[in-house]
Order: structure tokens, then C-alpha cells, then sequence
């Protein structure tokens, strides 16, 4: 091993290390798709695993994991912010609607449709998406007990206006 060690491995520095270990965290383990992804990179495969292998033991190593580790997580938080995909989110206005389009007051038979799979395909979005929305909300209505009661209100109201909608056509 180098004296430095910061210094790259097959080419492979540090912060590109901590930025690849942000763009394969979805392949886990899948060492295949870690080496495509390090292809797209412009890293062959040899170069990655012995790079991966490299900084792996750095981080580990006694002799080296201070330095090692308090760099690679100033360069893995940057990575995150730049490369990692942003959770959904929502207005206040879109999260009463999305809300309201999956409840609702009627009775069978005349039970109005509230099923998330046709909210979703109506704001173009999927069901992880969804709840990457909806944790956002829940997590801020928690936390904020006016803005709670202002939600609330708007959705009963909402829902009360999509029912009697919907209520008026059938």
C-alpha cells in the first residue's frame, strides 16, 4: 500500500470512489451491474475491483482509516446531493387532491372509486412515488399541528366536493 493513503488506486480517487458508491447503492451486491456502471464511468472492470478492493481495505485498515474514512464521507455526501435521485414531493394543494382522490364518504352501492393505482396514473406518478410524497407530508403534518388542522379541513372539504361530484352523476 502507499504511504499516501489518499492517493488513487487504478486511476479510481477517492471522491470518484465515494461518487460510484453512490450510483450503484440500487445494484447492492451485484458485482455485474457495479462494473457496468463503472464501465458507463469510463473505469474497465479490472481497474474497478481493484480500485473497490483497495478502498475497501483503506477504510477497514487501522494504519489508514482515519484519513481514509472522514474524506470518503465528505466526498460521499456531496456525491449524494448531486447524483442521488430526489424523493418526490408535492404541493399542499397537489397532496389535498392526491389525498382526496383516495377516500371518500359514499356507501355501496353507490361507492365512489378511491383506489391509489388511478391516482397515481392521474398525476402521472407510481405508487413509490406516492409514498415518497405522502412520507414527505405525513412527516411535516406531524411536526406542525396548525398546518395539520389546515390539511385536515381542506381534505374533508375535498372529499365531501368529489363525493357529491361524483354522487350527482351516477
Amino acid at each position: 500500500m502507499s504511504a499516501d493513503p489518499l492517493k488513487p488506486v487504478a486511476g479510481v480517487s477517492l471522491q470518484k470512489y465515494a461518487e460510484l458508491a453512490v450510483k450503484m447503492r440500487a445494484a447492492g451486491n451485484d458485482r455485474e451491474a457495479c462494473a457496468q456502471i463503472a464501465a458507463q464511468e469510463g473505469i474497465h472492470r479490472l481497474a474497478w475491483e481493484h480500485a473497490m478492493v483497495e478502498w475497501n481495505s483503506r477504510l477497514r485498515s487501522e494504519a489508514t482509516r482515519g484519513a481514509v474514512v472522514a474524506a470518503y464521507f465528505k466526498h460521499y455526501q456531496r456525491a449524494l446531493l448531486l447524483h442521488s435521485e430526489r424523493a418526490a414531493t408535492a404541493t399542499m394543494d397537489a397532496y389535498v387532491e392526491m389525498s382526496a382522490m383516495i377516500r371518500t364518504e359514499t356507501q355501496e352501492p353507490r361507492k365512489r372509486p378511491a383506489d391509489v393505482k388511478s391516482m397515481c396514473q392521474a398525476y402521472g406518478i407510481d405508487e413509490k412515488k406516492w409514498v415518497e410524497i405522502s412520507r414527505h407530508w405525513v412527516t411535516k403534518l406531524t411536526h406542525d399541528p396548525a398546518l395539520f388542522a389546515t390539511y385536515s379541513d381542506r381534505l374533508r372539504k375535498r372529499v365531501l366536493e368529489m363525493d357529491e361530484a361524483y354522487l350527482s352523476r351516477t
